[in-house]
């Protein structure tokens, strides 16, 4: 049989019907509860953040606190696909880049502060004398 759309009258060969078996679905393990994701300790890199602008952009403690903001913001999204190390180590990282530049912050306040008091003690000794 011709396809009257066909210009040049060829035929082409229907293959006959086949059934193809089913193929099997894969076997995936079984799920097994991830159980609660660790803590993303995002307050202690926020308290860094934070704390460093209202000092006058400490910049260190700014920069500790804002890859530390980074890592605690990873943790949830690895736990949901599945990768618990690696949840577990971003908060790990989230803990120390946020206790380092809370520790990093509280050195440079420190030192500013007795700089600056030791300026204020020497001019003030120098006024009166």
């Amino acid at each position: 049989m011709t396809n009257p759309q066909d210009p040049y009258g060829q035929q082409y060969a229907t293959p006959a019907a086949q059934s193809y078996p089913q193929q099997p679905y894969p076997q995936y393990p079984p799920r097994y509860a991830l159980g609660p994701a660790p803590d993303s300790n995002m307050l202690l890199p926020i308290l860094a953040t934070v704390g460093s602008i209202v000092l006058c952009m400490n910049v260190p403690a700014l920069v500790l606190g804002i890859i530390g903001i980074v890592k605690a913001g990873q943790v949830e999204t690895l736990w949901a696909a599945g990768d618990q190390d690696g949840a577990r180590e971003a908060s790990m990282w989230a803990r120390r880049l946020g206790m380092w530049g809370l520790i990093v912050l509280a050195a440079i306040t420190v030192i500013t502060a007795i700089i600056v008091v030791a300026y204020f003690v020497l001019s003030w000794n120098i006024a009166t004398s």
